[in-house]
């Protein structure tokens, strides 16, 4: 379940782009890509109140794979015995943004005050140089939703803006401002139990009205 939701994120197909050299995406440039280690997804992050990327992930995950019966016994192996869950549209839009907004945070660590954390045998060379591609982490994310251009013409036609890239920048400066201050990540669409929760009324009329 982790797999398939790491490699739907747009920070997992940015780097696959540069791993291809055609179409054909190859079972020895998969082994090359860049996942996510179980120890990342097993640590408690304090953006989360402490909570694990894999307690953040399941609701989300279950709620947007769990749409038909046909996917009861994946939906019971998560611990899950209820109806699938119903296809909302712009809820699914909004899970997928909190999803993606995780795996940004996850992919490039940074500091409470949004600059660059080292990472773990990260040179001081290193570090410099990535710090002269991109100033911060949001600046690197920033730069790879643009590369996105076929989303960006789609939203920008069907919205008058980038709403993916927005939403998701969204969520993200959200749970950095949770690292900053110490609070846990609120998510308007589960609760802390893990249940979702209805959307708030404005999201239900914004989506009525696309």
């Amino acid at each position: 379940m982790f797999l398939t939701s790491i490699i739907s994120s747009f920070v997992f197909d940015f780097f696959a782009r540069f791993k291809m050299g055609g179409t054909n995406l190859n079972f020895f440039i998969i082994e090359q890509l860049a996942t996510l280690s179980s120890e990342s997804l097993s640590s408690s992050m304090n953006c989360l109140g402490g909570a694990t990327p894999i307690d953040y992930l399941r609701p989300r995950v279950l709620e947007l794979t769990y749409t038909t019966w046909d996917m009861k016994d994946f939906a019971e192996d998560l611990g899950f015995s209820g109806n699938p869950f119903a296809w909302n549209e712009e809820r699914r839009f909004l899970i997928r943004a909190e999803l993606d907004a995780l795996f940004f945070h996850l992919y490039f660590p940074s500091e409470s005050d949004g600059s660059w954390k080292r990472a773990k045998g990260e040179t001081d060379t290193e570090i410099q140089g990535l710090k002269e591609s991109f100033a911060s982490p949001r600046e690197a994310i920033n730069h790879i939703m643009d590369s996105f251009w076929i989303r960006k013409e789609r939203d920008e036609k069907a919205f008058g803006s980038y709403r993916t890239k927005e939403e998701i920048l969204r969520v993200y400066d959200t749970m950095q401002e949770c690292m900053r201050t110490g609070k846990a990540y609120e998510s308007p669409l589960y609760g802390e139990d893990g249940k979702p929760l209805p959307l708030p009324a404005t999201q239900q009329e914004e989506a009525h009205a696309r």
